[in-house]
């Protein structure tokens, strides 16, 4: 998957995309002057209204290529080294959605898992097939 990245995208929007690829994993976007301390999140109801460029010192434009084989840390250090960007990952597990923490997971063996995980819960066949 590709996400457009630009100052002015809603990041409601990136975590929608994203979602949309990978429905078991999550994104959340944290303040950039927090981050560094303590990783503190944005609040929920702010999160709705803000756009990428309120939380990022980001001035051109750039499409980051997210594929199933690549690693959750490798995106967080991009997004933090091109744009100042300080993200978390979730993961859906048997206890529900947990940090995924830096990993060197990749984003396939993530959402699998987190597959697995819902269907086993809700007693749904995991058997990828089944799901599409």
């Amino acid at each position: 998957m590709y996400i457009f990245l630009h100052g002015h995208r809603l990041l409601r929007d990136i975590q929608e995309e994203f979602q949309s690829a990978y429905p078991y994993l999550k994104i959340e976007f944290l303040w950039k002057y927090k981050a560094r301390e303590k990783s503190h999140p944005l609040e929920s109801y702010q999160e709705d209204l803000l756009r990428l460029k309120d939380i990022a010192a980001i001035e051109h434009q750039e499409m980051i290529c997210i594929e199933e084989d690549t690693t959750l840390h490798e995106i967080e250090q991009k997004l933090t080294k091109d744009f100042e960007v300080f993200i978390r990952f979730y993961h859906y597990t048997d206890s529900g959605w947990i940090p995924a923490g830096i990993s060197a997971a990749t984003f396939g063996e993530l959402n699998q898992q987190g597959r697995i995980s819902f269907h086993q819960q809700h007693n749904v066949s995991a058997n990828p097939q089944h799901l599409l």
